[in-house]
């Protein structure tokens, strides 16, 4: 009957609805860090503590380990994204300020923290725009408080990022801005420009009452 397909209808529209819901909240409480060190058995020392951490503040972990830093460059570059990205400092490949200065280029957004065997390290750290430093010599305890601190600041941070699609060389590609960080938007050629502090981008976009 005509009711019972109406019935059929709400229902459909209600599971679909709550389905959307659902798989936002999942992405809104997931948290994707990538963490790169050749020393595999502080890796599975501090994954735990790392998880530990996140739950605290009501986040779920997906972990990406690496042991090669240009292998975390080129799938940055395929544009796989992370809202934390750890590095060990002393990496056979490439060391880990140089690796965290190519990725700043690629991404200003991420929280960035440097594990080191060498405390002193930390001074040279800074102008990566560091999020927290930690010196392997330290007991768990101190890592546990410094991760918690850095998730509670992920959260807040979230409330103003802004993720738009753009054009590089022709391509697709989705960057994420902070909205303080956004300068203005104009037209040339009949296409959007973004303006940020460091850099323009040509949006995907084309209609600008969507874009503002």
């Amino acid at each position: 009957s005509s009711e019972t397909f109406k019935t059929y209808i709400a229902l459909n529209y209600l599971i679909q609805s709550l389905y959307i819901l659902t798989n936002r909240w999942s992405e809104m409480n997931s948290v994707k860090i990538a963490y790169c060190d050749d020393d595999l058995s502080y890796i599975n020392t501090l994954c735990p503590v790392i998880c530990t951490a996140a739950r605290s503040v009501g986040l779920q972990v997906a972990f990406s380990k690496y042991s090669d830093g240009l292998k975390l460059i080129s799938d940055f570059e395929d544009g796989n994204q992370f809202d934390i990205i750890i590095l060990d400092i002393e990496m056979p490949s490439i060391n880990g300020k140089t690796l965290a200065e190519k990725l700043r280029q690629l991404d200003n957004v991420f929280s960035l923290i440097f594990i080191s065997d060498n405390p002193l390290e930390v001074f040279d750290t800074l102008r990566y725009h560091i999020s927290a430093f930690i010196p392997k010599e330290k007991p768990m305890s101190f890592c546990y408080e410094e991760l918690s601190r850095v998730f509670r600041e992920l959260l807040i941070l979230r409330g103003s990022l802004i993720t738009y699609d753009v054009l590089v060389a022709g391509e697709k590609s989705t960057i994420r801005l902070l909205s303080n960080n956004i300068l203005g938007f104009y037209m040339k050629d009949k296409n959007i420009i973004i303006k940020t502090m460091q850099k323009e981008y040509l949006l995907q976009e084309r209609v600008f009452k969507n874009v503002i």
